[in-house]
């Protein structure tokens, strides 16, 4: 069994992490740009420096290998305790949500860090499609402790349309997408952000 380890990613891991982001070849369920890793490698430059503490990002190691496993990546908000989980990729053959697997283990470092930071609501957006559960939903069956969470819709983007919420259209690239997109938020639960134990152990957080 592979062993892996979990810690925020720095400016040398980012030509792994291109390869990571594009192994799939597609975003939001489009075909990529051929432009599409250098303009990643201009926005995961912010993710990866570490003076910049707005925009944070964490990756799953093999041990063994040195390879990067799955990667997770947030950008935070300049006025209030918010974030914006913006991308969440593994290699293909990651892609499950196996308990203290990589996927697994990039997500709940970020939800920790958002835990001690009290940073108490994220958002995320994803296309509308039967087929494609977002990955946070899935996580409730590995992470329990997002059940103390409460989820909410806060926007539907009709396709080719901008929403009419400066931070949405933030969060789609400032551009419009060919299908519907649906904007959601997580709000952590008031009575339990100064007494709930979120996270029964931190072992995979440590380094994050």
């Amino acid at each position: 069994m592979n062993s892996f380890t979990t810690r925020q990613l720095e400016p040398g891991d980012m030509e792994q992490l291109l390869e990571v982001a594009t192994l799939r070849q597609v975003i939001m369920r489009h075909k990529i740009p051929g432009d599409y890793q250098m303009i990643l490698r201009g926005l995961f430059t912010k993710y990866l420096d570490p003076l910049n503490r707005m925009f944070l990002s964490w990756g799953t190691f093999d041990q063994e290998t040195g390879k990067l496993m799955s990667a997770s990546m947030i950008s935070l908000w300049p006025n209030f305790p918010y974030f914006s989980w913006n991308f969440v990729f593994a290699r293909p053959s990651e892609l499950n949500l196996t308990k203290n697997g990589p996927m697994f283990l990039a997500i709940k470092a970020t939800l920790m860090y958002a835990y001690q930071q009290k940073l108490y609501r994220f958002y995320f957006a994803r296309n509308e499609d039967g087929n494609n559960e977002p990955v946070i939903f899935k996580m409730h069956k590995t992470l329990p402790e997002l059940n103390n969470w409460h989820l909410v819709i806060e926007d539907v983007v009709e396709p080719n349309a901008t929403s009419r919420f400066p931070y949405v259209n933030n969060m789609l690239g400032n551009r419009t997408w060919p299908h519907r997109t649906i904007v959601y938020s997580y709000t952590l639960n008031q009575a339990l952000r100064d007494t709930a134990k979120i996270f029964q152990d931190t072992d995979e957080a440590k380094n994050g």
